[in-house]
């Protein structure tokens, strides 16, 4: 995959952190941090946060190591 593209990826998936560690962080301040039914969507939830902060350091991750090739 292109670099510019990766790097597209990760601000999309940076943003949508943006959105949902907000959103987390209203529910925690509340103490009401259930995901399903609850307050927090799938998608707002903590191991949902913490996957895409993953998937997003491998991109690049993945950046870094085509610039130094």
């Amino acid at each position: 995959m292109k670099r510019s593209r990766r790097i597209e990826n990760v601000c999309c998936t940076v943003e949508s952190l943006k959105d949902s560690i907000s959103r987390y962080d209203d529910a925690d301040e509340k103490k009401n941090t259930t995901c399903g039914y609850g307050p927090i969507s799938n998608v707002d939830s903590r191991s949902s946060i913490i996957r895409r902060c993953m998937v997003a350091r491998e991109e690049l991750l993945q950046i870094m190591k085509s610039l130094e090739d």
